[in-house]
């Protein structure tokens, strides 16, 4: 699997920060070259909470994310760009960058002018002028999905991260199925149910799990049509592609609304939050 990694970008007026590394190539030369500090991400943080603990570790910083600047991908695998700032430390060398230190393999962090950038060897130079410049990104599903990321098990494993908090919208749960309003939907009640377990799309769910998501799914269809009063409800699953989420949609109909498929490409409406008809929903579901 390709590398992710997270990057920081710290500014100090008109210089950035920057690790200073000389490494003895295999043919004896010499490389002299800037990184921007970083490293690789583990399975137990978010890239923001990477990128921080990068930083204590190989610079002796406390510092805070600010902004995204966007995604490096190469041979050398996926690099998140990201603008923080000290908030406490002194800058040194610290972690396994002090450790692998010696004459063939030489790191230093410090602060370079940005008027130099093109003067040296500097890995991601251009992340660090769309920073520099101001022009940010949001780390969305798309970026993570380039990287091999599942942007719904992400936010689930971080806690709404991505999507914030949706519990007051959440109508039904347990230890295999999540059913909630869609914020973005295309008729009211429209009602997604997810899997808790990661499946990229229907041909990979186990049969168990199948009849069990679609006996829940024809249950919560009946009370979709009782509480909102629609003629119909219909179901489908368009999941397509490795880190999409098995989900089914189920969009209601109503006695106004031409039948057929284009139920399911019918333009998305404002969502309106119904208190007491989620209630309801939660209510029925569980009788």
């Amino acid at each position: 699997m390709a590398r992710i990694s997270s990057r920081v970008i710290i500014f100090n007026k008109d210089k950035v920060l920057l690790m200073f590394r000389r490494k003895k190539q295999i043919n004896g030369d010499i490389r002299e070259y800037y990184v921007v500090p970083g490293g690789g991400c583990e399975n137990n943080q978010t890239l923001e909470q990477n990128a921080i603990r990068e930083l204590k570790e190989e610079m002796n910083i406390d510092i805070k994310i600010t902004n995204y600047v966007g995604l490096d991908i190469s041979d050398y695998g996926f690099a998140n760009y990201f603008v923080g700032e000290i908030e406490s430390g002194e800058l040194k060398l610290g972690g396994e960058e002090k450790l692998k230190s010696n004459e063939d393999n030489f790191y230093l962090p410090m602060f370079v002018p940005i008027s130099k950038l093109n003067d040296i060897d500097v890995v991601g130079r251009d992340y660090i002028i769309k920073a520099f410049n101001k022009e940010f990104e949001k780390l969305n599903n798309a970026i993570l999905t380039d990287q091999g990321i599942c942007p719904t098990c992400y936010d689930r494993k971080f806690n709404g991260i991505l999507y914030g908090d949706n519990s007051k919208n959440i109508i039904y749960r347990d230890k295999y199925f999540e059913a909630f309003l869609s914020t973005n939907p295309r008729a009211r009640g429209h009602v997604i149910i997810s899997t808790l377990k990661h499946f990229k799309d229907m041909m990979e769910v186990d049969d168990k799990t199948c009849k069990k998501i679609f006996k829940l799914a024809k249950k919560i269809m009946c009370v979709i049509k009782e509480v909102y009063k629609s003629e119909s409800v219909y179901l489908c699953t368009m999941c397509d592609g490795l880190n999409n989420h098995f989900h089914l949609q189920l969009i209601p109909r109503y006695d106004y609304e031409k039948r057929g498929s284009i139920n399911f490409v019918k333009e998305r409406k404002p969502y309106i939050y119904e208190k007491d008809k989620i209630e309801k929903l939660r209510d029925l579901i569980k009788k």
